[in-house]
Formats: C-alpha cells, structure tokens, sequence
C-alpha cells in the first residue's frame, strides 16, 4: 500500500459539536440568576468574590448586576445581593464553605433574637424551663398561661407569653 504525500499520517479528528445558540430557550432555567447571599460591606464582597473567582463561577452583584465589586455603586450598609446562574448554585454553596463574612447582619438578626428570649425574672438567667403551658382559650380576652422554672435559681412564675414592658 502506498501513502500519497498529501495523506495524513493520522487518523482525523471528529467536528466540533456547533456552537450553542445563546438565545436557545431551552437553557432559559439554567441561566435564570438565583442569589446566593448578601453581602453588608465591601471587604465581604471582596471575600466572596475570591471564593467565587477560584472556583469559576461567575457572579452578579447588585441591582446593576456588577460582575466585579469595584463596578457596583450600591450601597453596601442596605445589603447587596450576589446571584449567579442557577445552574451554578450546588458549586457556589460548595465554595462558599470557605466564606466567612465579617459584616453579616443575618447573624446581628440572631443575636437581637437571643437577646429577647425568656429569661427568669429574678436571676435574669436564660437557663429556664417551660414546665406546663394551659391549653389554647377560646376566648380572645384570656390569655394562655404559661409556667416556668428557672434552673439556675429555682424560681417559678406564670406569665402569658407576652413580654412586659421595660421599666425605666
């Protein structure tokens, strides 16, 4: 068998499939943006923008949807969502294993929240006990009634459930 000269000497390569057309609705879903946080200062967008960056995954911050924290022109003390493509979501929560926001007011919220919960009124200690709760009334002018024990000094009361105004 005799090889012309122009014949290659390996074997071709297939076609690349054709390009996807960008305006294709069937990847509507997946290009939909979902937002993954709120970020409440620059330098935890800035975090979040390193973590997204080293896993390649593109990101959109902000109403102006920014694709890099020096565009945006939000405010970052009103909070500022960061969305990406909801086919990206499972590897961005992935990612963001490793962010750790300094500024996060979602955690301020859960520390206002403890705060405000039950605490003895003698010993001012949130180490307390719901020992019996009355039965829901029927009658909107009485309250439920609610028992309480409290660990650190023993102390029982009842109340309704309703926080009493804070003497001055």
């Amino acid at each position: 068998m005799k090889l012309e000269q122009d014949e290659p000497l390996t074997p071709k390569r297939p076609e690349p499939p054709p390009e996807q057309d960008p305006t294709d609705p069937n990847y509507d879903q997946d290009r939909r943006l979902v937002s993954i946080c709120t970020v409440w200062s620059r330098a935890d967008a800035l975090r979040l923008q390193n973590v997204l960056d080293a896993a390649g995954i593109p990101f959109y911050i902000g109403p102006e949807k920014a694709s890099a924290v020096d565009a945006v022109t939000s405010n970052f003390a009103e909070g500022v969502s960061v969305q990406i493509m909801s086919i990206g979501e499972p590897w961005a929560r992935l990612a963001m294993k490793n962010y750790f926001p300094v500024d996060d007011k979602a955690q301020e919220d859960e520390e206002e929240l403890d705060e405000a919960s039950v605490r003895c009124p003698k010993c001012h200690s949130s180490e307390i006990v719901l020992e019996e709760a009355e039965p829901v009334r029927q009658e909107e002018d009485t309250p439920q009634v609610f028992k309480w024990t409290c660990d650190s000094c023993g102390h029982h009361w009842e109340d309704d459930g309703v926080e009493a105004a804070q003497e001055s």
